[in-house]
């Protein structure tokens, strides 16, 4: 049965959270992740006072992913097991500067939330993602329909990714004046522009994609 919350511990992580927005300015998704990494070590830990810290705590930890299965009974990847024990680090960093907590946490203590060397190496050589060549999007421009109004948004859209190569949240979020047909190119303005770290962005078209811009065009001139 597991234990209630240990309200201690969730002040320390409420505060921990506020500082990662606040002060290293990471954003509601990153902070979500940082929150079950946090409730994940916490839960194995059986909800001891942070207080009562220990480094035979973290060694444990990192054997504890090492034994890890996901929901479908395969290892847990070494990735993901980086990013939990790179927010305990953290974690236990920032607690050792915490009034109450110098003197029991010593910054040196964060490192024993690293993995191995070798799990380290395979947890930075992330595999190539399989992508669609320059063929195969041409010959999805190709077939894709646009007789209706819905079907002309389709692939206008479709062809601004080729084009441009831009990111999902970002693309869906572009409005009219972004788009500059004549100099060919697209401004991602992160005011308005669901952009990555809420940069500005200046993209221009990419070549061998006319029947992108033709649907393009299309949909801009028909709205």
């Amino acid at each position: 049965m597991t234990k209630r919350p240990n309200e201690k511990n969730e002040r320390l992580k409420r505060r921990f959270l506020e500082y990662r927005k606040f002060a290293r300015q990471l954003s509601d998704k990153s902070l979500d992740k940082e929150l079950t990494a946090l409730e994940r070590f916490d839960l194995w830990n059986g909800r001891k006072d942070f207080a009562k810290f220990h480094v035979q705590w973290a060694m444990g930890f990192r054997d504890h992913l090492e034994r890890a299965k996901t929901k479908t009974g395969q290892p847990m990847s070494k990735s993901t097991a980086r990013a939990i024990m790179t927010t305990l680090r953290e974690f236990t960093l920032w607690l050792s500067q915490q009034d109450g907590f110098r003197s029991r946490i010593r910054a040196s203590d964060a490192e024993y939330f690293n993995l191995s060397r070798r799990d380290e190496a395979e947890a930075r050589a992330a595999p190539a993602r399989p992508a669609p060549s320059m063929k195969q999007a041409l010959r999805a421009l190709e077939i894709v329909p646009a007789t209706t109004p819905r079907e002309m948004r389709d692939k206008a859209l479709f062809g601004l990714l080729c084009l441009t190569g831009i990111r999902i949240s970002a693309l869906i979020s572009l409005r009219l004046k972004h788009v500059d047909l004549d100099d060919k190119s697209v401004t991602q303005n992160p005011r308005e522009v669901a952009t990555k770290f809420g940069k500005s962005m200046h993209t221009f078209f990419a070549k061998g994609f006319p029947e992108a811009e033709v649907a393009l065009r299309a949909w801009i001139t028909h709205l």
